[in-house]
């Protein structure tokens, strides 16, 4: 079993230091109480790492994180997703200028910073400049766009992170073996557009071992030769060595859009979970349709209210991860 890096608290003070106020469902603390809980969060976790090595399967996946109280892909977000009890964490991965993995869900930044342009002619540096939090909420001023690393390094090893990659290849390569540099390779996942063949070929040719997850609109028929990456797609990387085998395996499918036949969708699951793929489903936040999923046999629901997701989870008795202090 390979141990989930410690959590980096220096990073996590300079973050505290760019966001004094330190809010948690809602409440503002004094600096030092919010270290002092971060770190007791810490220290449950890593207990709990040293002895659990599987992911827990089932559950809440948080839309860019617990992105109602938050401004979404912010650490404070998945943070919070994390402590409330998230089974599954999803954020969403650009290439900047410098060719360094930040998180953010839009091709540009004018949405949600204070900035203007679009992420892949931004520098790192330039991105970490703008506020990412203001727009969302004045109490959010100044809170700043992470990285990829800064959020693999505050989720734990139970928690799975659902990597939204956008762009080409490259991007898809730089996320992959930034995860297997981190240890993270256990709970976490590529995810990538239903036709991204070009980018999975690219991840598993560079990590062998990354897992991959495909989109797909639930009510499209599911056929035997969309569970597995075309062989096709490999071609480039067997010049000559035109034996070299890869690993053609898809390990999870993302279903979304409408669902319009509910027999259908259960037929789907049934599928996917015959070929031992894990099915989340994008996105639900009403009680009626969480429950439908649930009852279909999806695995993760993607969710924009992680707070109902839980509640309506918690009432079928399904149990979130506890990493609370209390």
């Amino acid at each position: 079993m390979v141990l989930k890096r410690m959590c980096n608290c220096e990073k996590f003070n300079k973050y505290m230091r760019i966001h004094p106020a330190g809010i948690i469902n809602g409440y503002h603390m004094e600096y030092g109480k919010m270290v002092k809980i971060f770190l007791i969060i810490v220290l449950v976790t890593n207990v709990l790492i040293c002895s659990q090595s599987m992911v827990i399967a089932g559950g809440a996946s948080a839309h860019r994180g617990d992105h109602v109280k938050f401004p979404p892909n912010t650490i404070l977000a998945i943070r919070s997703a994390v402590i409330k009890g998230a089974h599954q964490v999803e954020f969403d991965v650009k290439s900047t200028k410098d060719k360094k993995l930040v998180i953010m869900h839009d091709w540009t930044v004018d949405k949600t910073t204070n900035g203007t342009g679009k992420v892949a002619d931004l520098t790192l540096s330039e991105i970490r400049m703008l506020d990412a939090g203001s727009w969302f909420s004045p109490l959010f001023k100044n809170v700043r766009v992470p990285t990829l690393c800064e959020v693999l390094e505050i989720i734990p090893a139970e928690v799975q992170c659902n990597v939204h990659v956008h762009g080409g290849p490259d991007t898809a390569v730089l996320a992959a073996e930034l995860i297997a540099e981190m240890d993270c390779l256990n709970n976490c996942f590529l995810t990538l557009g239903m036709n991204a063949y070009k980018e999975m070929a690219a991840a598993r040719n560079a990590v062998p071992s990354i897992k991959i997850c495909k989109g797909h609109p639930a009510d499209s028929t599911i056929t035997q030769e969309s569970l597995t990456i075309p062989d096709n797609a490999f071609s480039k990387y067997r010049i000559g060595i035109k034996e070299k085998t890869f690993n053609r395996k898809i390990d999870y499918f993302q279903l979304f859009g409408s669902v319009d036949s509910y027999q259908r969708l259960t037929e789907s699951v049934n599928v996917l979970h015959s070929n031992d793929i894990v099915v989340n489903y994008c996105c639900a936040s009403t009680e009626e349709k969480i429950k439908l999923l649930i009852d279909a046999g999806v695995d993760f629901i993607l969710t924009d209210d992680l707070d109902a997701c839980l509640m309506v989870l918690k009432d079928m008795q399904i149990n979130t991860i506890n990493f609370s202090n209390e």
